[in-house]
């Protein structure tokens, strides 16, 4: 069902017209105008058709994106599956039709590894009945499991020293089955899995790193070579062409570096002749042999939820990353090899898992396994220093979010660049909250919604940062609507913003929840809507969307509608508390000043499973510029 919903959600993106030429035996390219529906990135599936010849559909793979194309960008692709009529040679030119291909392979990984994984490796003994919420009493203990002590003087080469929270949370983490880690905004939550999994190793374990997308694998697989140890990435061959800076340690990559010749020829020569058939089929047997080796030797292996299926082996410890943007499907694949300890780290104060199918969601598959465990057995182990934000934008988070209980390892001083200028309302306090009237619009090219005259401010607030000399690389423009979003990138491409347009191809726009894991040096953020809250009501996408930035921030809103909604309200009365809350022009902001309290907000903070207290839903649904396309989690 829910891979039926994510085709029918790629259906309804198809773009149109577009230029370019397909062809059989070499790469091809499309042409896609900036403010294109279609957000592709290397290594995307794309389904294309050609009206005019038909309406059968080919499907392409992204290998390259070059953004010389004056009105948008060139989209490099080859053709993965099909042929196109004519023969090896042919080649299409013309208006084709193109949309994400939603890429089966990963919902049919996880219902095949469920089906057979079983037979083969089962989970730990009292896994089920934990997960399932049996009573302590009633959990058959876990088979072989053996507490470890972790020293106070524990630290692993070529990673960052553990801090007290840090030490405390793995101290506990090696003496039990199974522990869920909480890692708030710039925690350290990837630095702390890097050590478990050095210490694990220096105890003679075999580690398990999974996280339900590639780009989390390769952050933690990156970490921990760091230390000096041998990893192993089971990296999707789907992923063949996007760049990693962890490639090297791919089991494709490892296995480039074998050289198969010697071996066959000893062979030969021992046995004799062997048929021509068979010769040409002991070279791959032997490359599947020799991958199953290297997997089998390997002390920490990384993998995908769903690529774990693929592995055929058993592990003393699995660490699931991003576990609260997991379903239990997925979870459940990665669990399937006998691991003695089970470590979920997350955050269920962030987005949780992105599920369309509405019976899906009905059944509770958009609340993760992380977040119903919290609930069931109660607060997780968390970290609680954060070394990300400037402490003036901690405060707020902290507060709301996270019951007052994170504390910053940065100072003032260390996210505050002495040679940026911007006009700050307070110089000590590199935010702000401006307050736009402009009236949101429809997109009618979907369902989204934007805003030209926040938009407009957007880019005053991005022109003057870049003026003062800020990388566009550590800017990033974040709205919770893609109508927005590309309403943003139209105005950078526009022939007014001709001598900045290869600044601006270098600042991240993107959704809430495409932002979630990344952080910027500055942030502006764009509320867009003026009419009705939509799911601006969600307190954990505002969590996510006012925790990126390092050093400042911009919310750019209309106060009057956003005071409707409890946890916005909250925060707008803790800007105006500071002085924070401007209106005018940026050169002549003005502090509004404090204005008469509305209706009494409400709760506005999160409960520890993560449900919202008043506004708000628990799962993400089918939000704006979610990944619909699953590629980067095969």
């Amino acid at each position: 069902m829910e891979m039926e919903s994510a085709s029918q959600l790629s259906n309804a993106h198809v773009e149109q017209n577009v230029a370019g030429c397909l062809v059989n035996d070499r790469p091809g390219h499309i042409d896609l105008p900036h403010d294109s529906m279609l957000r592709v990135k290397v290594g995307n599936f794309l389904e294309i058709s050609h009206p005019p010849s038909g309406r059968e559909v080919y499907y392409f793979q992204v290998i390259k994106i070059v953004d010389d194309y004056p009105d948008g960008q060139t989209v490099v692709i080859v053709l993965k599956h099909g042929s196109l009529p004519g023969g090896s040679h042919s080649w299409w030119e013309g208006d084709f039709e193109v949309k994400l291909s939603d890429n089966p392979i990963h919902y049919l990984r996880i219902v095949r590894a469920l089906q057979h994984s079983a037979r083969l490796y089962k989970p730990s003994f009292g896994l089920l009945e934990y997960i399932l919420g049996y009573p302590d009493d009633v959990i058959e203990p876990w088979h072989d499991f053996q507490p470890l002590e972790m020293p106070d003087t524990f630290q692993a080469p070529g990673i960052s020293p553990p801090n007290a929270s840090q030490l405390a949370v793995m101290q506990k983490v090696v003496q039990r089955p199974f522990s869920l880690i909480q890692g708030p905004p710039g925690t350290g939550k990837t630095a702390t899995i890097a050590n478990l999994a050095y210490f694990f190793h220096s105890q003679g374990r075999s580690v398990h790193l999974s996280a339900p997308s590639n780009v989390a694998v390769s952050n933690m697989c990156g970490r921990v070579h760091a230390s000096g140890l041998d990893v192993l990435w089971m990296e999707s061959d789907s992923r063949e062409y996007v760049a990693s800076p962890h490639k090297h340690l791919t089991i494709k990559e490892k296995m480039k570096n074998l050289d198969l010749t010697p071996r066959i020829s000893l062979e030969s020569a021992r046995s004799g002749l062997y048929s021509l058939e068979h010769k040409r089929k002991r070279p791959s047997d032997l490359r599947r042999a020799r991958r199953e080796e290297i997997l089998k030797e390997a002390s920490i292996v990384g993998a995908t939820l769903s690529s774990s299926a693929a592995m055929e082996r058993e592990f003393d410890v699995l660490i699931i990353d991003e576990a609260t943007q997991c379903t239990d499907p997925e979870v459940l694949v990665a669990m399937m090899h006998g691991h003695k300890t089970i470590i979920m780290v997350g955050d269920q104060m962030q987005l949780g898992p992105v599920v369309l199918n509405a019976r899906c969601m009905a059944a509770g598959l958009n609340r993760s396994m992380f977040q119903r465990l919290v609930a069931l057995r109660g607060d997780p182990l968390r970290l609680d220093i954060q070394y990300r934000m400037h402490p003036s934008m901690a405060a707020f988070p902290a507060k709301v979010f996270y019951q007052g209980t994170l504390e910053n390892g940065v100072t003032a001083e260390q996210r505050t660049p002495a040679e940026v200028e911007f006009p700050w309302p307070d110089p000590k306090t590199p935010m702000m909250f401006w307050k736009n009237h402009g009236r949101e619009k429809p997109d009618h090219r979907d369902t989204s919604y934007y805003n030209p005259s926040e938009a407009s401010r957007v880019l005053q607030v991005l022109n003057r940062l870049l003026d003062r000399g800020v990388s566009p690389d550590e800017i990033g423009i974040i709205s919770p609507y893609n109508g927005q979003c590309r309403h943003i990138r139209s105005l950078m491409m526009q022939p007014a913003n001709y001598a900045k347009r290869q600044l601006y191809k270098r600042v991240e726009v993107a959704s809430v929840d495409a932002f979630q894991g990344s952080e910027r040096n500055y942030t502006i953020l764009s509320s867009v809507r003026t009419d009705h809250p939509g799911f601006l009501a969600d307190k954990r996408r505002l969590n996510v969307a006012i925790t990126r930035a390092r050093f400042g921030m911009v919310i750019i809103g209309n106060v009057e509608l956003l005071r409707q909604i409890p946890v916005w309200r909250r925060l707008i009365e803790h800007y105006q508390e500071q002085g924070l809350l401007v209106e005018g022009k940026l050169d002549e902001l003005r502090v509004v000043q404090r204005e008469e309290a509305g209706p009494a907000s409400g709760p506005d903070t999160l409960d520890d499973a993560g449900a919202p207290s008043s506004l708000g839903t628990t799962g993400t649904g089918a939000p704006e510029g979610a990944a619909v396309s699953p590629t980067d989690r095969d």
